[in-house]
């Protein structure tokens, strides 16, 4: 059985789909869409909708959006938090430090410079990973090997 990893971060580009595509040997929930991945194969968002801009923006209350990803998030054996330069939010921190805090393996990606927030306030968030990376390749490399 393969394990389930979670998917944290933001909605700007498509890395989700690219992250389930690029590491075949595990599942993934993931937030864009409420949806678990098994087998490879890449979900229709059912929860959400496409902007002006084409960014995902999930239809769901925020008390429902926060309730599916803490679920996903303690029935994951792994969080992936990836923090790209553009991600002006920084949600996908607290998901890290909950799994990080149920015990979780969190795998971050926080590519530096951040255009969004200044790049100290993510050597507290270290601390809340169990391997960091700076570069996507890289961390999707090690999500490969687990």
């Amino acid at each position: 059985m393969k394990k389930i990893c979670y998917l944290a971060g933001g909605f700007h580009s498509e890395w989700q789909e690219d992250t389930i595509k690029f590491v075949e040997n595990l599942d993934f929930y993931t937030p864009k869409g409420k949806c678990l991945t098994t087998h490879g194969r890449i979900p229709i968002a059912s929860s959400g909708i496409l902007d002006e801009n084409n960014v995902y923006k999930d239809t769901l209350s925020g008390e429902e959006y926060s309730c599916w990803d803490l679920y996903a998030i303690r029935n994951s054996d792994i969080v992936f938090v990836y923090g790209e330069k553009s991600n002006p939010g920084f949600g996908y921190l607290m998901e890290a430090a909950y799994a990080f805090a149920l015990g979780k393996t969190v795998v971050m990606c926080i590519e530096t410079p951040h255009e969004k927030i200044p790049d100290r306030y993510f050597d507290f968030a270290k601390a809340f990973s169990s391997v960091f990376f700076t570069d996507y390749e890289s961390a999707i490399n090690f999500l490969q090997l687990l």
